[in-house]
């Protein structure tokens, strides 16, 4: 608190009473809980990228993705020139999920070696990312 003359409009007049004012100090301060937050959509990098299938080490990608909330996925690969070579669609719980791709198109035929893209749809979420096929 302060003590001196009134009116006090100077800078730095006057006395402060250091014990007064330490009394008022906050010493404690209560927790509010909130709500959980929900984790965010999410489309993770493809593994392995790129996906080599002569290597016999592994012979499809694993593309994982997490969802907040329940939703119906679309998940297409396409290649350089927009078309469509692969495509799921199906309903799935929140949480995190994964999707394997064996470099074989609709009709189950290999694709050519070259740059694709993964490409998820949930709800409002919508994200593309690049891999690498080698054959």
């Amino acid at each position: 608190s302060f003590t001196g003359s009134v009116p006090n409009n100077h800078w730095g007049y006057g006395k402060v009473n250091a014990f007064q004012a330490m009394s008022r100090l906050v010493t404690s301060v209560s927790e509010e809980k909130s709500a959980p937050v929900a984790e965010s959509f999410r489309l993770f990098e493809s593994y392995p990228n790129p996906l080599n299938l002569m290597s016999g080490v592994s012979r499809q990608a694993r593309i994982r993705y997490r969802l907040p909330s329940a939703e119906e996925v679309h998940f297409k690969i396409v290649n350089l020139l927009g078309q469509v070579v692969k495509e799921v669609s199906i309903r799935q719980t929140a949480g995190t999920h994964q999707f394997y791709w064996n470099g074989r198109n609709r009709e189950g035929s290999l694709l050519p070696s070259g740059i694709y893209f993964y490409e998820i749809k949930a709800g409002r979420f919508h994200r593309a990312k690049k891999m690498v096929l080698v054959r």
